[in-house]
């Protein structure tokens, strides 16, 4: 028996064979980019998330154990029972007496460093992939009284030495809608007055 001759593919099923196969693979790529950006988003946030409570656990530890008496918006040495403060800068005296600055640089580096130039260099506490858009401490000193005598007890009488902190932090160069918004509430525990 003899096969008639194959006809093959028309142009016309040609053509809408193409345009079905471009409908896919342009669905599937669509699909591609927005896990891809889902994906970039979600480890943006968590780097984000990371060096947010990095720099509240450093800070903690600082707080905690340093001196309430000596927590300061403004550089100078510190001013007993001097008023609440609000600002960009946070000064503080650790427990090792050591004068502790913490501030944000003009491209968005959070640092932490000694007041004295002489004491080393300040220390960036965010990674290169973040920048820090907004940081504001607001700082209330501890208030004690007594103690000024050999044996005599300093008494807390108002206040215990407390720092609020907010800081906006987003990635680099970004616009700002994938910026992590957080706050936290710090208060010294150090019982000794700060001289």
């Amino acid at each position: 028996r003899i096969r008639p001759p194959s006809r093959g593919y028309t142009f016309v099923e040609l053509v809408v064979a193409v345009g079905i196969f471009t409908l896919l693979l342009t669905g599937v790529a669509s699909i591609f980019g927005t896990v891809v950006r889902s994906q970039r988003s979600s480890l943006s946030q968590t780097t984000m998330v990371g060096e947010v409570e990095r720099f509240f656990e450093i800070l903690e530890r600082e707080v905690r154990t340093g001196y309430g008496t000596s927590f300061r918006c403004s550089s100078g040495p510190p001013i007993a029972s001097s008023p609440p403060c609000s600002g960009p800068t946070f000064y503080l005296t650790n427990q090792n007496t050591q004068e502790m600055v913490y501030s944000v640089t003009a491209a968005g580096d959070l640092q932490r460093g000694p007041r004295e130039p002489n004491q080393g260099p300040p220390v960036n506490v965010t990674s290169p992939e973040v920048q820090v858009r907004d940081l504001r401490f607001s700082v209330t000193q501890s208030s004690w009284t007594g103690g000024s005598s050999p044996g005599e007890d300093p008494i807390l009488a108002g206040n215990q030495g407390r720092v609020t902190v907010n800081i906006r932090v987003c990635p680099r160069n970004v616009d700002d809608e994938r910026c992590l918004v957080a706050q936290t509430t710090l208060t010294s525990r150090q019982a000794s007055v700060w001289r």
